[in-house]
């Protein structure tokens, strides 16, 4: 005996029902072989005699809809803990039948067994993978079209449909597969009527029809069957009357009747699972069985709706793909009958219940008919690859998806498409679900719904703009009323620790999960987790795929593979569309230590390459830490860019120059540019804990107050005072917790040190007293996080003696003028090299409180512009991670983070770093406190 796996998931499917059950189990039976696909679900009754028979009721209510050669095989039960079979044996109606016993906890026992003469005898049994079930078996659809006349009398439905039945039973039927001339009828193999060439199995019929000899042959065997094979067939009527049934007529008699008669169209779509060894006339046996099952169903619904005095409506079949059970479920549904009719409602009730299936998804509804899937679209790409990590359990999509990717539907959307994709392939699953019977979006589709939503302007119609998972979720919500959680991570180290979350997500909910954005989107379809560990990987879709539709090209390359949580680390490694940019860094006499760099995409004038790249960060200076300076520029294409080619741009002369691609191989080159010529120089890679040993983090906190003019002039005007305290070094830093004054002329010319601390490892040191902090011993030690040096700021309110001595008086003004009072927070940062001298430090401090003084300069001048109230603007420090800095925004206090302007602020931040839109990386929640 066999169980079914994979596409018939028995084990998973014990896992998800908590409670005890009988049950029948039902498969295909070959001579001595049971193979299992399924079970139906039945509480227990109290009276042991009668144990089975309400199971067995229930499963032929079913049977019809079951594919032809799907039959019963045996029975089932499941207990908490191991049942005892002994204890079943006083049920007779069980004698000579399989039984098989199941436990329900972690360890999930079974047994098989055979019972006869009241004996239960243990039988071996073996779980098929989904593979070999597949190779087992064809799949057979048949199509029958035809006309019924209802006759409006209170004769029962089946009299008006004796005809199609005698056509049934009679063999006057003859199956034809699609696009072939093997006429399959009811007298072929039998008795004297030889084959005469005809494929003597189903394999061979098979491989005669897609012309693949080696399928029936030995080494067919050997390839791994991803889909199940199906064999389409047309049926044909023999109209020609039987010669001795005609003599015995003497005259034709014509008959006139009154009565009403109501015609009604007639679809069978009958399903059967063909072993592949099968004869040409087990074929057709199973093809009439396959319509007669089909027929009974339309005839029952026919009668059903008379006796409740319905209109009487022509019936459809829809044969619906159980994922978890390796096989179809046909359902028969009156046309023009919406499914939340309460008839259809109670029914597919019934269906969920007797095969234990939750009533949180839809699985018989009209739309979960296998739908027409895009030829050019591949389906589950992930079934056949194999993870490897040890001790994990896998959690994997539940259903049908469709990968899509760049380039599709002669789309050409590289470089910017990839959530676009992603959200197809979500909506797919939903479609092939049955939760929807609408079109994949397009592009275009996308972006309308957006800005219906009022996410984007017009302008967004056509444009090439990234989206990330809020606009996917918007469009959810949109196209199918369906609410989405975002989960916030920064990197794969923090997606590490979300596997139990992403583990009860597809156990309870099997939805694809898209992740990322902008230029990183990717689509999570599984997780392989060792809940004891922590070890995860990660089932990945990459949307980034340019290539025909090949599945071993797809799986070789890695578009559809495991990943392990590094795939999502690297920034250089995450972006796919060739780019300009500015490095960023800091520069220590000759070494430059590159912490980052922007993301521009290239212009179609390559003497302008890099101007945009560099007015990009110019603009976002002032955001970053004091110390982090421009350094250099870069260049990413899909192979290795050619750096001579580059030179005709005269902006970058006497300029670090770094080339990349983007390839698998991420081939990187550092050089010089002087005199319109390239100089390669090496370069080496930090470790984060070398990058935090050689940098210390200063905070600088400053307070005050601005008096804001009401007035048309500038409103810098009003922050000169501020200006002037920063420029003349009026200000002193004094360490929290110390008696350590950082002062304008510490350190510099004649004003020596007198025992303060020579360099800023010095002063850390000092401040946390660890003299080993500055000392040989020091250095060895291993950094795990930044250290942080928190200022407070000081003002020289005495005056300048000989600047006080050429006043003659004291002057006081009164103004008339209106002035508006707000309060100023500044929260300066600094990236200080541990060796930089006191006087050093004084200056990156001063600077850091500069750069956040614009952008409060800048931020009120903006608002005043715009005519909106003026509001006070607090920094907010946020930690890039993946970029080894903070990144400094200012918000206006009491504005939310979901007002349009600040969202727009947002995005070009996005743009410029080459950030994911995904995640709410520069909100005000987001600072570091």
């Amino acid at each position: 005996m066999y169980y079914g796996e994979g596409g018939s998931d028995i084990p998973i499917r014990l896992k998800s029902i908590k409670t005890p059950f009988r049950g029948c189990l039902y498969g295909v039976e070959q001579h001595d072989l049971r193979i299992i696909l399924g079970f139906t679900v039945c509480l227990p009754p109290d009276d042991d005699s009668s144990i089975f028979f309400k199971a067995s009721r229930e499963l032929e209510d079913i049977t019809n809809n079951l594919p032809a050669g799907v039959e019963f095989c045996g029975y089932i039960t499941a207990e908490e803990e191991e049942p005892d079979a002994t204890k079943l044996l006083v049920c007779n109606d069980i004698d000579d039948s399989v039984l098989v016993t199941c436990s329900l906890n972690e360890e999930q026992k079974a047994r098989a067994g055979k019972v006869a003469n009241g004996k239960f005898k243990e039988i071996p049994y073996e779980i098929l993978e989904n593979a070999e079930l597949l190779e087992k078996f064809y799949l057979v659809r048949i199509q029958y079209n035809s006309r019924i006349f209802l006759r409006q009398t209170p004769e029962p439905a089946w009299a008006s449909f004796e005809e199609i039945k005698e056509n049934l039973s009679l063999g006057k039927l003859v199956f034809l597969p699609k696009d072939s001339d093997l006429f399959l009828h009811a007298k072929i193999g039998r008795s004297k009527n030889k084959l005469d060439g005809f494929p003597s199995t189903v394999a061979d019929i098979y491989a005669k029809i897609t012309k693949n000899p080696e399928e029936s042959r030995g080494k067919g065997k050997k390839e791994v069957h991803l889909e199940q094979r199906v064999l389409n067939l047309e049926t044909l009527i023999n109209v020609t009357e039987d010669k001795n049934a005609h003599s015995k007529k003497s005259c034709l008699k014509i008959k006139f009747s009154s009565e009403k008669m109501l015609t009604l169209p007639l679809v069978l779509d009958g399903v059967a699972l063909v072993p592949s060894k099968s004869t040409p006339s087990e074929l057709y046996d199973l093809c009439v069985v396959a319509l007669e099952r089909n027929l009974a169903l339309v005839v029952a619904g026919t009668q059903e709706r008379i006796d409740r005095e319905q209109d009487v409506l022509p019936l459809m079949p829809y044969n619906v793909k159980l994922n978890d059970f390796g096989h179809h479920f046909l359902c028969v549904w009156p046309v023009g009958v919406e499914s939340s009719d309460s008839t259809l409602k109670d029914k597919r009730r019934v269906f969920h219940k007797t095969l234990g299936l939750p009533l949180t998804r839809p699985y018989f509804r009209r739309m979960n008919a296998t739908p027409k899937a895009d030829p050019n679209v591949l389906q589950n790409t992930h079934i056949g690859l194999k993870s490897s990590l040890p001790g994990g359990q896998q959690y994997l999509v539940h259903g049908t998806y469709g990968y899509y990717h760049y380039m599709q539907q002669k789309f050409d959307d590289s470089g910017w498409g990839c959530a676009y994709r992603s959200l197809q392939t979500i909506f797919s699953w939903f479609r092939h679900q049955g939760y929807t019977e609408k079109p994949i979006p397009s592009h275009y589709d996308i972006q309308e719904a957006l800005v219906s939503v009022g996410d984007k302007n017009r302008a967004f119609l056509g444009s090439k703009q990234w989206i990330g998972s809020t606009e996917v979720s918007l469009c959810l919500e949109k196209f199918l009323n369906i609410s989405s959680r975002i989960m916030f991570v920064q990197s794969g180290g923090d997606l590490a620790h979300k596997g139990a979350e992403l583990a009860m997500h597809f156990e309870s909910q099997g939805t694809p999960i898209m992740i990322g954005g902008g230029v990183l989107a990717h689509t999570i379809i599984g997780i392989d987790y060792n809940r004891i560990s922590g070890e995860i990987k990660f089932l990945i879709l990459d949307p980034h795929y340019t290539g025909a539709e090949d599945l071993s090209t797809i799986q070789q390359k890695g578009f559809c593979n495991w990943k392990t949580i590094n795939f999502w680390d690297k920034k250089l490694k995450s972006i796919k569309t060739p780019f300009r940019g500015c490095l960023y860094g800091v520069e220590q006499h000759d070494l430059r230590i590159i912490l980052g760099f922007t993301v521009c995409l290239p212009p179609d004038d390559d003497s302008s390459i890099f101007f945009k790249a560099s007015r990009e960060l110019e603009d976002i200076t002032n955001n970053l830490p004091a110390g982090v300076e421009f350094c250099g520029y870069i260049t990413a294409e899909e192979e290795e860019p050619d750096a001579t080619k580059l030179l005709v741009c005269n902006d970058i002369d006497d300029s670090v120059l770094v080339t990349c691609s983007l390839n698998e191989e991420q081939k990187a080159r550092a050089g010089k540019v002087a005199n319109g010529k390239f100089k390669e120089i090496p370069y080496e890679i930090l470790e984060n804990a070398e990058l935090l040993e050689k940098f210390y983090l200063v905070r600088i906190q400053y307070n005050s107050r601005i008096f804001l003019r009401q007035t048309p002039e500038p409103a810098w005007a009003s922050f000169e005072e501020i200006k002037e305290n920063l420029s003349l070094g009026k200000l002193v830093f004094l360490p929290k917790d110390s008696d350590l004054f950082l002062h304008a002329k510490i350190g510099r010319s004649k004003n020596k040190l007198d025992g303060f601390p020579s360099t800023v490892a010095d002063i850390y040191a000092k401040i946390t007293k660890n003299p080993e902090e500055s000392r040989g011993k020091g250095k060895k030690e291993v950094h795990l996080e930044q250290r942080v040096l928190n200022l407070e700021t000081l003002i020289n309110v005495t005056e300048d003696k000989n600047a006080h001595s050429k006043k003659s008086c004291l002057k006081i003004k009164f103004s008339s003028e209106k002035m508006l009072t707000l309060p100023l927070v500044l929260d300066g940062v600094a990236l200080v090299p541990s060796k930089s001298t006191p006087s050093e430090l004084y200056d990156l401090c001063v600077v850091a409180l500069e750069r956040n003084l614009a952008l409060v300069v800048a931020g009120t001048q903006e608002r005043i512009d715009r005519e909106q109230d003026v509001l006070p603007l607090m920094p907010y420090n946020v930690k890039l991670n993946d970029f080894g800095h903070h990144f400094l925004c200012v918000w206006p206090v009491g504005v939310e983070s979901s007002d349009s302007t600040l969202k727009d602020k947002r995005r070009v931040f996005h743009k410029t770093l080459g950030l994911p839109l995904t995640r709410p990386l520069l909100s005000s929640y987001e600072c570091h406190s």
